[in-house]
């Protein structure tokens, strides 16, 4: 399976200590299936940045399809909070000749007070619960693409393996975007611009 990493790109005038602290943050590598079960748990602004940041669509059926199941809805939403966030923040459009045109988001769209209120919830609640039949059911398609899967335990432990692995990497997710905004914070000349980079 190939690797997307959402990567930023900072500015030269960005302050060295800034610059300093921002290179350890440089490259987060990202699965689709971790971004779609935000969207299913109701994020929409980090969903958004991160699928716009890969390429923007025009319609639904440009995702092509989804990992878990979601219905058109979900990708209607991320194209409709697309033009949202471009009303709040100056974001630049790319054009490249090799791949499809995508989102260079400003580290603005952060200090953005829906967004952040995303990012504390991924650090501070579960995404999933255990004792939620419909988030049981969900993760299972994520579960037949681990590890866990082949590991001879009860279905039941395997879901709920499934379940706390993925409350831990989408923490992860806002642990992430949390230091990005710590250092706008305390670098207030600090810029930068989040992008996915594709394989290929």
């Amino acid at each position: 399976m190939s690797n997307y990493y959402l990567k930023i790109r900072i500015s030269s005038k960005t302050p060295w200590k800034a610059r300093k602290e921002l290179r350890q943050y440089k490259s987060k590598v990202i699965f689709w299936d971790d971004i779609e079960l935000m969207q299913y748990k109701g994020f929409r602004y980090i969903p958004t940045i991160v699928y716009t940041a890969d390429f923007i669509a025009e319609d639904p059926s440009d995702f092509l399809f989804s990992r878990i199941g979601l219905p058109n809805s979900y990708f209607e939403e991320i194209i409709k909070t697309f033009m949202e966030l471009r009303q709040k923040v100056s974001v630049r459009i790319v054009r490249p000749k090799r791949r499809g045109e995508y989102a260079l988001w400003p580290n603005d769209v952060l200090n953005l007070n829906e967004v952040r209120e995303e990012v504390n919830r991924l650090v501070t609640y579960p995404l999933l619960s255990k004792e939620n039949p419909e988030d049981r059911r969900i993760v299972e398609k994520p579960l037949r693409s681990s590890s866990t899967w082949y590991k001879e335990i009860p279905f039941d432990e395997k879901i709920d393996r499934e379940i706390e692995f993925e409350n831990e990497v989408v923490r992860n997710y806002g642990i992430y975007f949390s230091r990005l905004i710590d250092i706008s914070a305390r670098y207030p000349a600090a810029k930068f611009w989040l992008y996915v980079e594709t394989p290929g």
